[in-house]
């Protein structure tokens, strides 16, 4: 699974090891799966969090440092990022069991299960991998070791970094070097979670284990962007006063934690080999939309909304105004980029009018299905159809994943549906994002795909099978019809060589 350029170059380096550690990916991604259905108001560590510990750790490295990793410390880094939340799914019984383990039984007695949870189930994730490591594969016990060990460190928030080893030295020689990578991991990890932070989340008044009720919600995360400038790696968070005062604390913990980090490596003579490329971490704060004059939009999808769109744009809070308009600032430039890859390329930008989600579409989203979203985690605000011809298929999305990556825009999900032969579909499904965590989504089809996708006969047969039970006679029936308009078709060429993420 690429999902940076560390997992990039364990993959050129050792092939065995990129096996290795993908398999376990597809283990974890399952098992996060299933935590999320446990808790779904409350649990956001799905494969996506992973990937965004991952990326943080590829922005605050050295890129030198970064390229010059050897497979052995890839892996590890990788694996222990992966690792890092499997330990949130727990019952009340395992918990305990390992707060005894971990002997935080006095830290742990006067919060409720929820709140020991959250803070320690990166610790827990240790302990789970120390009882349960056998249904991952490992390439050795010095690797589980390795990973192990560093989940104990960032579930200390690395504030303890005398108690790891330097180093690891394997059987083939290769050394590991545990603290550095260590530190690197706890300062992405804090940063990941500062991105994906609740900030308004109260346990106070949740039930007992199995019977959670969230209480509501305040306002939403305000981290708009973390990123690195000359040196530095600078946070960019709005919102109220009360929401920013929050963020301002958790920063200030993360600044803490990483003087402490920084200063136990540079303690020592080989500060060279201080994996960081980063000297400080600040915080800037942006203005909210309770302090802007107007909030800017494009003016062309304006005038576009109907009075309804108008009516339920000013229902939406203040945050989720200047969310909605930021995307629409960001639109601009994509839209004109792919304008550009379709006239180059023989394709058809198709359905461009309807690129962006009109505000009665978001507002439904977020407010009035049984199962709501949050504005920060949508994937379609700002979405595109493109017909490709099936003789340039392959090539020329991966064009436009090279051309987006080269514009910030990083994939994080590819479904290609051509391979599935069970789903009555056919496409290639993508998703980006950027660093200020903004996202689009982009269908790729053929003219065939795209025709038989938006015929009256498939929507008629989708709209009879949606309301059966899965599995009876009659909803297979119509599972065969549909499958049967899906397969009449010309594939594309070389698809079975583009690999889901």
């Amino acid at each position: 699974m690429i999902v940076n350029k560390c997992s990039e170059i364990l993959l050129a380096k050792s092939k065995k090891l990129y096996g290795n550690y993908r398999d376990n990916c597809t283990v974890v991604q399952r098992m996060l799966e299933k935590y999320k259905k446990l808790y779904p108001n409350i649990s956001d560590y799905s494969i996506m969090h992973f990937i965004d510990i991952a990326e943080f750790c590829d922005m605050i490295m050295d890129k030198q440092k970064l390229e010059n990793l050897n497979e052995d410390e890839c892996y590890c880094l990788l694996s222990a990022a992966l690792f890092a939340h499997i330990g949130f799914g727990l019952n009340q019984e395992i918990m305990n069991r390992y707060v005894d383990k971990l002997g935080i039984q006095k830290q742990a007695e006067e919060l409720t299960f929820f709140q020991v949870m959250s803070k320690y189930h990166v610790l827990f994730s240790a302990c789970l991998l120390e009882e349960y490591g056998d249904i991952f594969e490992f390439p050795s016990d010095l690797h589980k070791y390795a990973i192990i060990r560093m989940l104990h460190f960032i579930g200390e928030n690395g504030t303890a970094p005398v108690q790891l080893e330097e180093a690891l030295v394997l059987n083939n020689q290769n050394v590991i070097r545990l603290k550095e990578l260590a530190a690197v991991l706890a300062v992405g990890n804090q940063l990941a979670e500062l991105k994906n932070a609740n900030i308004d989340l109260s346990y106070d008044k949740f039930d007992k284990y199995n019977s959670e009720e969230i209480v509501g919600f305040v306002e939403r995360n305000v981290v708009r962007s973390i990123k690195v400038k000359d040196g530095k790696l600078v946070i960019e968070a709005g919102g109220s006063d009360s929401a920013y005062t929050l963020i301002e604390r958790k920063v200030n913990l993360i600044i803490d934690n990483f003087g402490k980090i920084v200063s136990s490596l540079s303690d020592r003579s080989d500060y060279s080999l201080n994996l960081f490329s980063i000297v400080s971490i600040e915080l800037h704060r942006l203005p909210s939309s309770e302090t802007a004059e107007k909030i800017y939009l494009n003016k062309e999808i304006e005038e576009s909304w109907t009075d309804k769109d108008r009516e339920l744009f000013q229902k939406l809070s203040p945050e989720e105004r200047v969310f909605y308009a930021d995307y629409l600032s960001t639109e601009f430039e994509t839209t004109k980029f792919l304008i550009e890859f379709a006239k180059t390329n023989k394709a058809v930008l198709e359905g461009l009018e309807y690129r962006v989600k009109s505000p009665k579409s978001l507002y439904n989203k977020l407010y009035q299905r049984v199962e709501k979203s949050f504005f920060d985690s949508l994937a379609d605000v700002v979405r595109y159809t493109i017909i490709l011809d099936p003789e340039d298929y392959v090539e020329q999305i991966r064009s436009v994943i090279t051309a987006l990556s080269e514009k910030n825009w990083k994939i994080y999900a590819l479904k290609n549906y051509w391979t599935n032969d069970g789903f009555p579909y056919n496409g290639v499904n993508t998703k980006f994002k950027n660093p200020r965590n903004y996202r689009i989504e982009i269908q790729f089809h053929t003219k065939e795909s795209f025709d038989v996708k938006m015929s009256k006969e498939d929507h008629d047969l989708y709209e009879q099978r949606r309301v059966l039970e899965p599995g009876c006679d009659e909803y297979n029936r119509i599972l065969q019809l549909q499958l049967n308009l899906y397969s009449n078709m010309e594939y594309p060429k070389n698809i079975a060589l583009l690999d889901n993420i």
